[in-house]
Order: C-alpha cells, then sequence, then structure tokens
C-alpha cells in the first residue's frame, strides 16, 4: 500500500522501506467515511506514516486501537460526550505511550489538555498543520490551535536519545548493521530496529548516514 522510501540503506536489508524506519503508527477514528479517506490519503502521502487501524465510531474504535498499538490516536470527533473521554482515559491507561489528537478543537481547549489529550486542532485545520501536529504529539509535545490559549510545545527530553539509542547511534556510527548491533547489545533484532526508527524520528533523517551526521550536529556524537 506505501511506496518506500527513497534513501541510503547502507547495505542493511532490515532497512529497505520507510515501514522500518520512523513511521509513526496512527489509528483514525471518525465518522464520516469521504473524511476519513480523505485523511487517510493525507497520511498515506507521507512516508513516516503508517495507519494500523480505523473505525467511524469512537467506542468501536477505541477497542480496535487496544489491539493495534498505535503511537497516535487521531480522533475526528467532538469530545462533548463524557462517555468518550472516558473511553479515551481508559485507553490510555492501558496504553500510557500513546498520545491523542483531536480534530475538533473545543473552545475551551485548556481544559481537554488537562484530561490527558495531547493536542487538537479545529476541522477547518490545513493538512500541513495536521501533519505538524501529529508529528509534535508523536514525540512527546502537545499542540492546542484554534482557540483562545493556541499553544504548541516539545519537551527536550522526549527529543532527546536515551542511553540504550546512544549506545545502538554510536554502533550505527561505526557501520555496524542491526543484526550485528543486536548481537552486540544481546537484545532482539526488532528491538534495534525499534531504536534505529526512534533516532529517525527525532532525528529528521532519511538514511543512516544522515542520522550520524545530525547526531554530530547535535552533539550526541563525538
Amino acid at each position: 500500500m506505501r511506496n518506500a522510501l527513497t534513501h541510503q540503506t547502507d547495505g542493511d536489508p532490515t532497512l529497505s522501506s520507510a515501514a522500518t524506519l520512523a513511521q509513526i503508527r496512527v489509528f483514525l477514528i471518525d465518522d464520516r467515511a469521504i473524511a476519513r479517506e480523505g485523511t487517510r490519503r493525507i497520511l498515506a502521502a507521507e512516508p513516516d506514516f503508517d495507519i494500523v487501524g480505523e473505525a467511524g465510531e469512537l467506542r468501536t474504535g477505541v477497542r480496535r486501537a487496544m489491539d493495534a498499538q498505535p503511537h497516535v490516536l487521531l480522533v475526528v470527533a467532538s469530545l462533548a460526550d463524557p462517555a468518550g473521554l472516558q473511553a479515551i482515559r481508559r485507553l490510555r491507561a492501558a496504553l500510557p505511550r500513546l498520545s491523542v489528537l483531536v480534530l475538533d478543537c473545543p473552545e475551551d481547549s485548556a481544559a481537554l489538555e488537562q484530561t490527558g489529550i495531547a493536542g487538537c486542532l479545529p476541522r477547518t485545520a490545513s493538512s500541513p498543520e495536521l501533519l505538524h501536529a501529529l508529528r509534535l504529539v508523536a514525540a512527546g509535545g502537545t499542540y492546542f490551535s484554534g482557540s483562545d490559549n493556541e499553544h504548541e510545545t516539545s519537551t527536550t527530553n522526549s527529543m532527546a536519545p536515551t542511553s540504550r539509542e546512544l549506545e545502538v547511534l554510536r554502533l550505527v556510527q561505526a557501520g555496524y548493521k542491526n543484526r550485528a548491533i543486536a548481537q552486540r547489545l544481546k537484545t532482539s533484532e526488532r528491538t534495534v530496529q525499534f531504536h534505529v526508527g526512534n533516532l529517525f524520528n527525532k532525528l529528521g533523517a532519511g538514511s543512516r548516514t544522515e542520522m550520524v551526521f545530525l547526531a554530530r550536529q547535535r552533539g550526541w556524537l563525538d
């Protein structure tokens, strides 16, 4: 369904497609089938997004999202009904790393922020704004737009590498492929792919070579 991202893989077959890079797993809930299809197309055109599921009703979507394990739940619906917020709270309790972005910003978005939702946009938001907000909340930031208290934040800690990611990064710099990194760190290759994907996402890199270059610029590597 998705075109491969053109990038340098340095001969590593595990990075031969965009799906193994820094893809942000998105679950979409929208009760308007035509609008849902439009959003799906917008995300499908971006190599760093992977739509892992969708639903036309909130409670059904929350149940399916539990199995899909998305990074971001994109809800295109009003959350005026307390039952909807309760369902999202239960999902976030089960998936603590999940970020929720709502595409129907109420007048009092500050109250919505207090519920733990990472961001909201008006339904009139442009495609670039939606993509920006999705990337920001996936990285641990918040984005609230279309209200008197419009603001966005990107936490430094969420974008900084973890100690394990730095270990992986140093081995990538040394020229090791994912399988060899997994052997040296005594972990699974899939875990290494996860860390490499996070590094691609945090650095905005399109190849392992660019990842190392950008990491040096940020002072992550000597």
